[in-house]
């Protein structure tokens, strides 16, 4: 897959930054020279940079055997063992992995992740320090759809605040009170599945689909 350099010039991706094609490049295929975040300088194919295959100039090395990050030999940081690497890793992926099944709602249509966020350290701590003590499981939200990753655009929500935020949602209003059907399901105590067959397959009006019992 070819990639343009103009979409890409200037920004970070994980640990390096695009600056430009390298002119020393004897093969066909044009590489990149990139700037890794500890001032050094590659030169890499685009797609794996971008595709997460290469990350950093090498300066980032992982140790597998204990499940460590090294950011040099005096600083050691346990990443992988954070209950929010997987977070960061997913919201990664979404944004700049095309190979990613949910890049078409995201990476495509322009969502990035913020500079400050391409390092998992500094994701992990602004999670740590937001995320509501809750039992909940809570997943991660941009407040506003149209922008990108960032601390500003985002915040915690639980699995049904998150619905009710998507773009394609729909909702009902009966008697003046406007809610999701998945929301009207929980107060009536229906199944979902009954209540989407009664209205779309049987045409029924919601308020007949929700107030009906099963026999």
């Amino acid at each position: 897959m070819k990639y343009n350099i103009e979409d890409y010039l200037g920004k970070e991706i994980w640990y390096l930054k695009v600056i430009g094609y390298d002119p020393n490049n004897s093969r066909k295929e044009h590489k990149w020279l990139f700037q890794c975040k500890c001032g050094n300088c590659i030169s890499e194919s685009p797609s794996r940079v971008i595709q997460g295959c290469i990350r950093s100039c090498g300066c980032m090395k992982y140790n597998r055997s204990v499940g460590k990050r090294y950011k040099s030999s005096s600083e050691k940081s346990t990443v992988w063992h954070s209950p929010f690497y997987n977070t960061w890793r997913a919201m990664m992926k979404r944004c700049y992995s095309k190979r990613h099944e949910s890049y078409k709602n995201y990476g495509a249509k322009g969502i990035t992740v913020c500079d400050e966020w391409h390092d998992p350290h500094n994701f992990i701590e602004w999670a740590t320090s937001s995320r509501p003590h809750s039992n909940e499981k809570l997943t991660l939200e941009r407040l506003d759809n149209e922008k990108s990753y960032c601390p500003e655009n985002c915040s915690w929500a639980t699995r049904l605040q998150q619905t009710r935020n998507r773009r394609n949602t729909v909702y009902w209003t009966i008697d003046g009170e406007t809610k999701t059907l998945g929301e009207w399901c929980a107060q009536y105590g229906m199944k979902y599945q009954v209540v989407r067959a009664r209205y779309y397959q049987c045409g029924w009006d919601m308020k007949r689909s929700l107030e009906t019992p099963v026999k």
